[in-house]
């Protein structure tokens, strides 16, 4: 995918399915830098780094949020606010879930 920003430069997005968690990485390059969030591999841990090409990382563990339906749920539910119409959607496909 691209998108233009504002200045009318070009934004290249790429997207790679893999096996796994729903998003288990992701990287954001800039002209110098390169951002890096992935799936640590020992447990509900996110490593998040970052660096220029050839420097070495100093990566960071920082919790994962729970990708089980109920989890999921529950933090769409707490966005939803005071809003009837998306409880009542909820409500109608809660046999669904």
């Amino acid at each position: 995918m691209r998108f233009v920003g504002s200045s009318q430069r070009k934004i290249d997005i790429e997207l790679r399915e893999r096996a796994g968690e729903p998003i288990s990485e992701i990287v954001l390059n800039s002209r110098e830098i390169e951002f890096l969030v992935t799936h640590a591999k020992c447990g509900d841990l996110l490593e998040v780094s970052r660096g220029k090409s050839g420097e070495k990382r100093m990566p960071q563990l920082l919790p994962a949020g729970k990708n089980d339906p109920v989890s999921l749920m529950s933090e769409e539910l707490m966005r939803g606010g005071p809003h009837h119409v998306y409880l009542h959607a909820v409500n109608c496909v809660r046999d669904l879930l």
